[in-house]
């Protein structure tokens, strides 16, 4: 009977030690999490050892230079970015979420350093799905707060406050905005097919003034399309074509009885309207007389 009993006890451990296989098994198959956080993203670790407290303050306190090259911006314009952006920036959560400062200096330095989210992970001790999240949360903050205050569509009052700089900065009357793309490479998203192949890749489009401050642009078209194809069906050229782009009539030009349209100026890629000119093509060889003229 002692003998049955060992047997049956050596058959149950038997049983129990090749269930524990089994779920192992699953558990490297189906990668189910070893552990709910990372030890070392713990919250007391981050706060001692992550970038955020460690060399982003450092910096802050002792090297403005080295805070620049860390987030591309000085310690006061990052203060006054905060300011404005800080309260969509709070998280309420049952853990205990990322400090606002915190979600904005990982953005920042992830946009001043080329974007590897993988090596800011571990550069400020915070999970890596979590900075894949925060990235295009933070950046969607970003542009629904700078684009309104910064970047907002001119008025006619303003239309004629850019013409005036450019008059007197440059010598040209009622110019309200010199008009050019650029293209820039990136790595293109996932499941679109050739539209962003093109030897220049991303589309930028927009107009500055005088200064060369932006005063509208139109960012994310295919890079295989061509800047007169990107403004056709931009929102600015629709509001010109309709009027609807608070643009001044016609004024008269400084020592002439002539009144011309406000411009924009664009390279010869772009074709002429009532609010857009642009010089003669290279091809035409006009003589100096002409030029001058």
């Amino acid at each position: 009977m002692r003998r049955v009993e060992k047997c049956i006890i050596a058959l149950i451990l038997i049983v129990q030690l090749l269930i524990l296989l089994k779920l192992l098994e699953d558990v490297s198959q189906k990668g189910i999490r070893r552990w709910w956080i990372k030890p070392y993203l713990h919250a007391n670790l981050r706060d001692r050892y992550g970038a955020f407290s460690t060399l982003f303050v450092y910096f802050a306190i002792h090297s403005q230079e080295d805070f620049y090259d860390f987030l591309h911006m000085d310690l006061d314009s990052f203060i006054d970015l905060h300011e404005l952006v800080h309260k969509k920036l709070i998280k309420k959560s049952w853990r205990t979420p990322l400090r606002p400062e915190l979600r904005l200096a990982v953005v920042l330095h992830y946009l001043a350093h080329g974007g590897c989210a993988k090596n800011d992970a571990w550069l400020f001790l915070i999970g890596r799905s979590t900075i894949y999240a925060i990235i295009p949360e933070v950046c969607r903050i970003l542009n629904s707060v700078l684009i309104p205050k910064y970047v907002k569509f001119p008025t006619k009052k303003e239309w004629l406050q850019i013409a005036d700089g450019f008059e007197s900065h440059w010598n040209f009357p009622n110019y309200i905005g010199a008009l050019d793309g650029k293209h820039f490479r990136i790595v293109k998203p996932k499941n679109s097919g050739v539209k962003f192949r093109n030897y220049k890749k991303y589309d930028l489009l927009a107009t500055c003034d005088a200064t060369l401050r932006i005063t509208w642009f139109n960012l994310g078209d295919y890079g295989s399309y061509s800047d007169t194809s990107v403004f056709a069906v931009s929102d600015l050229a629709r509001k010109l074509r309709n009027n609807e782009a608070n643009i001044p009539p016609p004024r008269q030009l400084p020592n002439l009885s002539t009144q011309t349209s406000f411009v924009f100026v664009a390279d010869e890629i772009f074709g002429l309207s009532k609010h857009l000119i642009k010089p003669f093509a290279r091809k035409n060889d006009l003589s100096k007389e002409e030029k001058i003229d």
